[in-house]
C-alpha cells in the first residue's frame, strides 16, 4: 500500500464527510472543550474535540478500520457572524467584503507557522492528555470547514496506518464502508 496515496483518498473521504455534518458542540458527553481560547494572530478560537477516537473501514470486506480523531474550531469575537454576512452577500450576488471572506480560512494553511504550532500541540494533546497510556500516536492530516463553517482540524492514528499497511502491501483498500 502507497501511505501517499492512501492518506490522499482518506482525506477526500474525511473531508466530505465532515464538511456535510453538524457537531452539537454542546453535547459533553461526546465533546470536550479546552477552556482556554486559542490565539492565532489577532484572532481568538475556541477548540472542541470529540472525546474517542473516530474512524471508517477502508475495505467493506474487512474489520480493520482507519483511525483518526478531530479537533472543532470556532472563531470568537463575531468573526464567524461577520464571515457568514459577507458569504451570504456573495450568494445572494451583493457586493460582499472579500478580504473577510477569504480572511477566515488563511490561518488554516499546514505551511502557516502559527498553525504548525497548533496542530503540533493538538497532536501531543491528543497523545498524552486525552488518550494517554494507550499507545497512540497522531499526525495532522487535514484541516476542512464543517457543514456549520466552523474548522475541524484531523489526525490519522499512525498504528492503524501501519496496521493496514502491514494488511495491504501491494494493493489499495478504498472500497469503504460507510
Amino acid at each position: 500500500m502507497d501511505i501517499k496515496q492512501f492518506l490522499e483518498k482518506a482525506q477526500e473521504y474525511i473531508s466530505a464527510k465532515i464538511y456535510n455534518s453538524s457537531f452539537n458542540l454542546q453535547d459533553f458527553s461526546q465533546i470536550g472543550v479546552i477552556k482556554e481560547p486559542y490565539q492565532i494572530d489577532d484572532r481568538s478560537y475556541q477548540i472542541y474535540y470529540l472525546k474517542k477516537l473516530t474512524g471508517f473501514r477502508p475495505n467493506k470486506e474487512r474489520p480493520e478500520p482507519f483511525l483518526y480523531a478531530f479537533f472543532i474550531v470556532r472563531p470568537l469575537g463575531g468573526e464567524k457572524e461577520k464571515f457568514l454576512a459577507e458569504l451570504k452577500k456573495k450568494q445572494d450576488g451583493q457586493e460582499c467584503d472579500e478580504s473577510i471572506i477569504s480572511h477566515y480560512y488563511m490561518p488554516f494553511f499546514p505551511a502557516y507557522e502559527p498553525f504548525r504550532i497548533l496542530y503540533e500541540n493538538l497532536a501531543g494533546m491528543l497523545s498524552h492528555d486525552f488518550l494517554p497510556g494507550r499507545g497512540y500516536e497522531f499526525i495532522f492530516q487535514i484541516a476542512v470547514p464543517t457543514k456549520d463553517y466552523d474548522i475541524a482540524i484531523v489526525f490519522a492514528e499512525v498504528g492503524s496506518l501501519t496496521k493496514l499497511k502491514g494488511i495491504y502491501p501491494n494493493e489499495m483498500p478504498f472500497n469503504p464502508a460507510d
